[in-house]
């Protein structure tokens, strides 16, 4: 996926330390197991964590995340890489069928998550990446547009205020999903 998102010609290239699986078939259910060289004196830390990460790689989080995204044609997204010795690790896997990733694996609930909290940036411009939340503004500009129709005495609340509550629970709910 790296080698495909460095094909557009990002600022930011990611390189990630290289991996492969293997699969024990000797175990029962020949379980497969991701294996990465060892390195000595790291600390593994999310990127969005790290406090020596330029603008530039931040961006790159965000647009590579929305690449695999739309890659995948809206079924996984391999999201919060960690950084060890200048390469990227321990990407999360969250699939739509839960099949990849392990436990870690929080499926459409994580998407769902990661949709809402996305940051669109110039990298993501610049790479054409669609921004995903624009399905969201219209869907809400939509509501809003039928809910002004509407006569305040039918429905009580202003429409803005009425989208505004539940895009807010929405969020909440999600997010209270993901994390348990």
């Amino acid at each position: 996926m790296a080698e495909c998102y460095n094909a557009l010609n990002p600022p930011f290239r990611v390189s990630f330390i290289p991996t492969f699986i293997l699969i024990l078939a000797q175990r029962p259910n020949q379980p497969a197991v991701l294996v990465e060289p060892l390195i000595f004196n790291h600390d593994k830390n999310p990127i969005r964590l790290r406090h020596d990460i330029g603008p530039l790689e931040r961006e790159a989080v965000d647009s590579f995340e929305l690449f695999t995204y739309e890659q995948s044609e809206h079924s996984l997204i391999l999201i919060n890489p960690s950084k060890v010795a200048g390469l990227w690790t321990e990407v999360e896997c969250h699939s739509m069928d839960q099949m990849l990733g392990g436990k870690r694996n929080k499926g459409c609930k994580a998407i769902n998550l990661w949709l809402l909290r996305h940051h669109y940036n110039p990298t993501s411009a610049k790479l054409k990446l669609r921004n995903p939340s624009s399905v969201y503004l219209k869907a809400i500009e939509e509501t809003l547009e039928q809910r002004r129709r509407w006569p305040e005495e039918a429905g009580g609340a202003r429409p803005e205020e009425d989208i505004a509550r539940n895009i807010d629970r929405v969020k909440s709910k999600l997010h209270d999903e993901y994390e348990n």
